[in-house]
């Protein structure tokens, strides 16, 4: 929620500044959100943005990494691929290229076809954005009013990307069940990680983290939908379930 967002950040900056830590921040599904004006992916040391095939911005799979610190920004482009320096390491006479490994890297660089549907992808990027983000809010204002949704809190200056519209919902296998006999689509996206027993197995304790998943849910905000649609899956919610 925004109100977590606000509260932890500078709380795990404090903790990385007293410790000398590095922090590296999930932002999957953040590409085009803003925290207090400022864009996601240049507050943390690290960001990492995903580009896999349903993100609203794409290079078919892959993602990248944003640096605050050109020096370290240097050595992540060196060790992506191989850790070769490629600016640094010319072709001989004989035509292999000439360097020295100092670092282990790996083979994290994007192909050639990834890259040019991202580029593609790039273009209207801005406007899509702000399509979804208008989007967003007619599903607020639509949906504040309607007795057994509550909608998540919300801030202006915590701007999300809109990859996905959730809010809570009571009875919401009925909601489901409904909205699907109207030909609009709910389902819920992600469940808590420590489900998976490689986290040891849910954690009781998490209380709230169980409120949570008994009740959220996501409606449709994708670039293929358009003004009428919208007002046809708020118009389908407020006929009930």
């Amino acid at each position: 929620t925004p109100q977590l967002v606000e509260q932890l950040r500078p709380r795990i900056q404090q903790i990385a500044d007293k410790h000398n830590l590095i922090v590296i921040e999930d932002a999957a599904h953040a590409l085009g959100a803003r925290y207090k004006g400022k864009a996601i992916g240049s507050l943390s040391d690290f960001t990492c943005f995903s580009f896999q095939a349903i993100k609203h911005l794409t290079t078919g799979d892959g993602g990248a990494i944003s640096c605050k610190d050109s020096k370290i920004f240097k050595e992540a482009v060196v060790r992506r691929w191989f850790g070769i320096d490629r600016d640094n390491a010319s072709p001989s006479f004989l035509g292999e290229r000439q360097y020295s490994i100092k670092d282990v890297g790996f083979k994290y660089h994007l192909n050639d076809y990834g890259a040019a549907l991202g580029l593609a992808n790039m273009e209207g990027f801005k406007e899509r954005m702000a399509t979804r983000i208008h989007y967003a809010s007619m599903y607020r204002d639509g949906l504040k009013n309607i007795a057994g949704i509550n909608l998540f809190s919300y801030k202006e200056e915590l701007e999300s990307a809109y990859w996905l519209f959730g809010f809570h919902v009571e009875r919401r296998e009925d909601f489901i069940r409904s909205l699907k006999e109207k030909g609009v689509t709910a389902s819920v996206i992600h469940q808590r990680i420590d489900r998976n027993e490689v986290f040891g197995g849910v954690n009781h304790e998490l209380t709230e983290q169980a409120k949570f998943d008994e009740t959220q849910i996501h409606i449709p905000i994708h670039d293929a939908l358009n003004l009428e649609k919208v007002n046809y899956i708020i118009e389908a919610i407020k006929k009930g379930w």
